[in-house]
């Protein structure tokens, strides 16, 4: 066998056993991530919902039509439930968070009253609704929700915190047409909240 026959044969073997290693390293990560997801989601308190997108190229995505294998379906969450921002932080170490439209952190602690910084790795960038128990949106929180200018509805269980300053960036959001109380409220707050938004439509328990 002529030499350069065999150099291009042994190349191609190496090209293959590389494509094959390859695909055996993805295929344990895509098993290894869709068993933390599962375990993630199997937490109480904890729901993901998600939308399937196939992540080959379109022409081919029609050719198989509904058929696709399941290393090759990418599940991009729109909504997320959690009860801690410890959840949030895992949430985002097995997903990305860009479709998230809805965030809900539903602490069962509502005394608890810890800050909600909307961290720009916690914070997904088109947010449309935040609903927050037991978490006190925080000023810095609420700058970050007014770059993005996305989010249409707010739900908050603390607000007694908020300055004269928070309430302003959050009338100068446009978008933001709902506003929620999820606790008690006294008449003044109501008032300094119904003044600020007069875009959003006010909701009380």
């Amino acid at each position: 066998m002529p030499l350069e026959r065999l150099k291009k044969m042994r190349g191609l073997i190496l090209l293959t056993v590389a494509g094959m290693a390859t695909l055996a390293g993805l295929s344990g990560y895509f098993l290894w991530l869709g068993s933390e997801r599962y375990q993630f989601q199997s937490e109480s308190d904890v729901v993901v919902n998600a939308d399937p997108h196939s992540m080959l190229p379109r022409s081919l995505d029609q050719m198989l039509g509904n058929w696709h294998p399941a290393i090759l379906i990418s599940h991009r969450p729109t909504s997320i439930r959690v009860d801690t921002i410890a959840q949030l932080e895992r949430a985002t170490e097995l997903y990305t968070l860009n479709d998230v439209a809805e965030l809900v952190i539903n602490s069962q602690n509502e005394t608890q009253e810890a800050d909600f910084d909307g961290d720009a790795l916690l914070l997904p960038t088109h947010l449309k609704k935040l609903e927050l128990h037991g978490y006190r949106l925080s000023s810095l929180g609420i700058q970050r929700l007014a770059v993005q200018r996305h989010l249409e509805e707010l739900k908050l269980r603390f607000v007694d915190h908020l300055t004269a300053e928070d309430l302003q960036k959050l009338g100068e959001m446009d978008s933001l047409v709902q506003f929620h109380f999820l606790g008690p409220v006294d008449e003044t707050m109501h008032l300094r909240v119904e003044n600020a938004l007069p875009q959003a439509n006010i909701h009380t328990p």
